[in-house]
């Protein structure tokens, strides 16, 4: 199997620091795992915020924990250091080789569009960002890694 992953990172205007933290982490069990989080304030406090989350949901994975519950973990722990006055998107996209399967977790209202072939699909449902209330559940979708 083949993973490409490619990133563009554009500075928004006047603005000195960006609040897009992205890291890839290889998962204990095979396959990777890429989580991108933005921290929704600006300049140095959102990059120290999204680099939190980063953190604490990388550190997670690389020690087995499934894609939801890291996600939860690092929400909970972004309410409890902020007291719910923060909030972080949040999107990890796993390819877990055992399942063979592409896992999208993601904390954030705007859609995921997933290709595959001639094929997109959007997902689309409503889901809150991160550090905003306790208990936060993302939203996990799972596609077949090869394509139909």
């Amino acid at each position: 199997m083949e993973v490409q992953i490619a990133v563009a990172k554009v500075n928004r205007y006047a603005s000195a620091e960006s609040g897009d933290t992205l890291e890839v982490v290889e998962r204990p069990n095979g396959g990777l795992s890429v989580v991108l989080a933005d921290g929704q304030t600006s300049d140095k406090e959102a990059k120290a915020i999204s680099m939190l989350v980063v953190r604490k949901v990388i550190s997670l994975l690389a020690e087995g924990v499934r894609d939801g519950a890291a996600a939860r973990a690092a929400s909970d722990s972004l309410y409890t250091e902020k007291e719910g006055k923060a909030a972080c998107t949040l999107n990890i996209v796993s390819i877990d080789l055992e399942t063979e399967t592409v896992v999208l977790t993601r904390n954030n209202p705007a859609a995921i569009f997933l290709c595959r072939g001639d094929r997109i699909d959007c997902l689309e449902a409503d889901s809150s960002p991160l550090g905003v209330a306790r208990n936060l559940r993302p939203l996990i979708s799972e596609a077949p890694s090869r394509p139909d």
